[in-house]
């Protein structure tokens, strides 16, 4: 439970169950319609006679509008509720998964569309889950990151291929159909009968950005971002560079991608439940230390280690960002805006990742500056952690 004199009911057994696979279905939309463009991009270019610079670009456009765009999704979902909130997110998302592929004009602006309609659901979840299933947070907080990840590197995986049987144009539709899945198992979800949760409401207008505990939540929640998109952008070429070849280079990248899943579900739901946010930030800040060590060495079994380790670490990280939300929140009413705010100003530092490290090694023409930079925004990160964690102690006293 979150904030203070706010009284619940309990959601019965078999509502959970649905709401936890909805959200499953959600989760397969927070990722997929973008990250389906990197492996595509080649085909893309030859299609479409993009230049490279366009086709960094079209990448860029989605962190771009969680960036910008996050702070505003807020007050929208507050003024016309979840529901049509996740229903204009969905429908925006299917518009552009379908109409992105006729045109250039169109790509972009599908893009664009997906980008936004994305970051409107990444900042609705966290207060979905406190609106439908409050007395389940801590487990609810870690599903939807795992899922994430697990459909965002089913959806990389099948792109290539399916792009060759198909051509490219089918593959970025394909995207609209967990578009669809999740649409129709939320009106399914809302025929089941409940009991209506109580929110207090006393707090709908929080100035968020005068809480320093969320600002902190915001560097906290950008700095492992822009560790995550710096290796999801460089990782392949950091293990080229270590005479690793490019098809296993590209292996042990999906193996970063997907081996966090069980971290991201696990973590978050053992920080809050057993109060042991300290212990699960010495772990983590373990795992970064000797992931990123490993990756400056030359043996293979140490890269493919580091790449293990970065995986869960930055999955199992970024799944503690997004529960935290709901923790530093001051009552439910305020986790929309929260959200928004701490995901808007985090992005906007993330954004910034995979070009401040590409420009580093254009510059020293090697990646072990790159990595060791990264390992320090490892530590800063981490110690933000327990600022974060003292501030909440402050908050709950």
């Amino acid at each position: 439970m979150i904030g203070n004199g706010v009284d619940f009911l309990e959601v019965d057994t078999k509502r959970l169950r649905y709401f936890s696979l909805e959200l499953c279905l959600l989760a397969a939309n927070m990722r997929m319609a973008i990250l389906i463009i990197a492996p595509l991009t080649q085909s893309l270019g030859q299609t479409l006679h993009l230049t490279t610079t366009q086709l960094g670009f079209l990448t860029t456009i989605p962190l771009l509008c969680f960036g910008l765009g996050s702070v505003f999704m807020g007050r929208l979902i507050q003024k016309i509720g979840t529901t049509p909130a996740l229903v204009l997110a969905l429908l925006g998302l299917l518009v552009a998964s379908l109409g992105r592929v006729y045109s250039v004009g169109l790509l972009f602006g599908g893009t664009i569309l997906a980008g936004l309609s994305i970051t409107l659901l990444n900042v609705l979840l966290p207060a979905l889950i406190v609106e439908q299933a409050p007395g389940h947070v801590a487990q609810l907080n870690g599903v939807y990151p795992a899922a994430s990840n697990v459909f965002a590197a089913i959806a990389s995986g099948v792109a290539v291929p399916f792009a060759q049987l198909w051509g490219w144009q089918h593959a970025l539709q394909l995207m609209a159909v967990p578009t669809v899945l999740a649409l129709v198992g939320w009106y399914q979800f809302r025929q089941l009968r409940y009991k209506k949760v109580v929110v207090s409401k006393q707090t709908v207008g929080v100035q968020w950005w005068r809480l320093p505990r969320v600002w902190v939540l915001a560097l906290f929640m950008g700095s492992q971002s822009l560790i995550f998109y710096a290796l999801a952008a460089w990782l392949p070429r950091m293990l080229t560079s270590q005479q690793v070849s490019t098809t296993t280079a590209g292996t042990l990248a999906a193996v970063f991608q997907i081996i966090g899943f069980p971290a991201a579900y696990i973590v978050p739901r053992f920080a809050q439940r057993s109060n042991r946010l300290k212990q699960v930030l010495l772990v983590l800040l373990g795992g970064y230390g000797l992931g990123f060590i490993l990756l400056l060495q030359h043996a293979f079994w140490c890269l493919v280690l580091a790449s293990l380790l970065l995986g869960l670490t930055t999955a199992a990280i970024f799944s503690l960002a997004l529960s935290l939300i709901t923790v530093v929140s001051p009552d439910p009413a305020s986790v929309s805006l929260i959200s928004g705010g701490v995901q808007s100003v985090g992005y906007l530092l993330a954004s910034s990742g995979p070009t401040l490290c590409g420009a580093v090694q254009a510059q020293q023409h090697r990646w072990q500056p790159v990595i060791l930079g990264l390992l320090v925004l490892a530590v800063i990160a981490i110690l933000l952690g327990f600022l974060l964690r003292r501030l909440i102690q402050w908050q709950r006293a």
